[in-house]
């Protein structure tokens, strides 16, 4: 089968890089080339087939996957291995991680018999823990909070910052929300953005108008410091709304005046959030207890039901991982190569687990950045641009840019698009694409 492949689609085969990272545009036949690289595993290099793990964004994908592996291995006439792969480690991360903890119950402290709560069940016990825990603090408490902060739904931000919490693989705790302390530098920029509005006023060419607009961020860093310290949070972000609403580029053509002023805009933007950082700083404290309350509300409730959540098989297949050396040796050691699909929405947490296993075997991964529409669940870009920088000084990155599913004029458009300054340039180079049919009847190497 592997004479029908692209000469892209053959190296990425074939290729004998221990880490390779495969950038896969919509309709070049990236999963043809996955399941081609496990079969050329296989059957020309002689790896056991239980030696390879495959992770897949969906159950389908990973059914799709296993699907056409074995119908290779019939076509093949290898009916031994074709039994093989209904067991073999094809799998989502999630359904994997559930299937290392239920293995390694003991080290990994988890009823071996738990089952994973379904999404929207998981989101009403969450929901339940977090009103468990607002109703048990004061209500002056959470009062005083609300009104610093103008947060509505208390209930909802709790849930959602510790679901991004728990994805971001940082731990829950108070010092998680802390930033690193910073010397306070926005009234220093305000002050050298309104320098630069005086340089434009005395050496441009400017309109009656362009002119009152500089004059009236003269005495900006005074009004700003003219600002009590003790001013309530909503009264300083107030006065700072007014000050962007003296700014008004629309009509500027003076590309110097016009810098000044954008300068003058963004650094109110530092310096408002420096201002209200020690506002908001006794609440950040609060919101870090509440969240620590959650988790061990949240955790009780599983506890108590036998069940874990999606984020729990990932966040507990993690600390199993790095908790245990001897165990993650003895699971690293099972496999001699390591596949990921859909690379680009893979989060930090998730990769962390799969590094931790990447010790001595070959790592796979294929995906596409322009495709990278999970940012909402944490999925981190940029952790393809990370790796393919790291293997492609050592031959380890090939770029599949043949488009085998849509028509020379979608692909052009579409080149056109992502190339072109509407489109915000990534941290992972755009590549263009090559229609390689004419008729969405042509047969492809898909």
């Amino acid at each position: 089968m592997e004479k029908q492949l692209t000469p892209a689609q053959k190296r990425a085969v074939q290729c004998e890089a221990a880490d390779l990272c495969v950038t896969a545009g919509a309709g070049s036949g990236k999963t043809r080339v996955l399941v081609e690289r496990f079969i050329h595993l296989v059957t020309r290099k002689g790896v056991p087939l239980d030696r390879i793990l495959a992770i897949t964004f969906t159950e389908k994908a990973a059914a799709e996957m296993k699907e056409r592996i074995a119908r290779a291995f019939i076509e093949a006439g290898r009916e031994d291995l074709r039994r093989e792969v209904e067991f073999a480690y094809i799998s989502t991360i999630d359904a994997f991680c559930a299937r290392i903890l239920r293995e390694n119950a003991l080290e990994a402290e988890v009823d071996p018999l738990f089952t994973v709560l379904e999404a929207s069940d998981a989101d009403r016990a969450l929901e339940e823990a977090a009103d468990e825990v607002l109703l048990a603090r004061s209500g002056e408490e959470v009062a005083g909070w609300l009104e610093a902060t103008g947060v509505q739904d208390l209930t909802s931000t709790l849930c959602g910052l510790h679901a991004k919490v728990r994805a971001s693989g940082m731990p829950l705790e108070p010092a998680t929300l802390d930033p690193p302390p910073r010397k306070e530098t926005g009234l220093a920029e305000v002050g050298a953005a309104v320098e630069r509005v005086q340089s434009a006023l005395r050496a441009e060419k400017l309109t009656p108008l362009q002119v009152e607009k500089g004059n009236a961020q003269l005495r900006l860093v005074a009004e700003i410091e003219a600002i009590p310290p003790s001013a309530p949070a909503p009264e300083i972000a107030a006065a700072f709304a007014r000050f962007q609403g003296r700014i008004i580029l629309t009509g500027i053509r003076n590309e110097s005046f016009k810098g000044a002023l954008t300068a003058v805009r963004e650094s109110l933007k530092k310096c408002l959030a420096e201002r209200l950082e020690e506002k908001v700083r006794p609440f950040r404290a609060l919101l870090g207890e509440l969240l620590v309350s959650l988790e061990a509300a949240y955790d009780r409730k599983k506890r108590e039901a036998a069940v874990l959540d999606f984020s729990d098989l990932e966040w507990k297949t993690r600390g199993l991982l790095a908790g245990s050396p001897q165990v993650r040796r003895r699971i690293a050691a099972k496999f001699d190569h390591i596949f990921l699909d859909e690379f680009q929405d893979t989060n930090p947490l998730q990769m962390e687990i799969l590094d931790l296993l990447h010790a001595g075997n070959g790592f796979f991964a294929a995906g596409d950045a322009k495709q990278s529409i999970y940012g909402f669940r944490d999925a981190d870009v940029g952790i393809v641009a990370g790796f393919r920088e790291r293997v492609e000084p050592k031959g380890g990155h090939i770029s599949l840019r043949e488009n085998f599913r849509s028509r020379p004029e979608i692909v052009k458009f579409s080149n056109r698009l992502f190339g072109s300054g509407l489109w915000l340039r990534g941290v992972v180079p755009f590549e263009e694409m090559v229609a390689l049919t004419t008729s969405p009847m042509e047969m492809s190497p898909m």
